[in-house]
């Protein structure tokens, strides 16, 4: 049942990385996620509608400045 998420997480070495929460906020929606210097990856929980292409998202991981993140 939740072969889709082992697949995600198969290349992230939990184990090796240190990983700090983020602060994602997402109207309608429960947000999570994790960032190190190397990267991150985060996931949301929509409460109503499946089709989030026009979902405003921020993300914001402290001590870090703004960019442009790949979602």
């Amino acid at each position: 049942m939740l072969g889709y998420l082992s697949d995600f997480v198969v290349d992230i070495d939990f184990a090796n990385i240190d990983f700090e929460p983020t602060v994602i906020s997402c109207e309608g929606a429960d947000a999570y996620g994790l960032a190190s210097v190397v990267g991150g990856f985060g996931w949301l929980r929509f409460h109503a509608n499946a089709d989030v292409s026009k979902t405003d998202l921020s993300i914001s991981i402290p001590g870090r400045s703004l960019s442009n993140y790949l979602v």
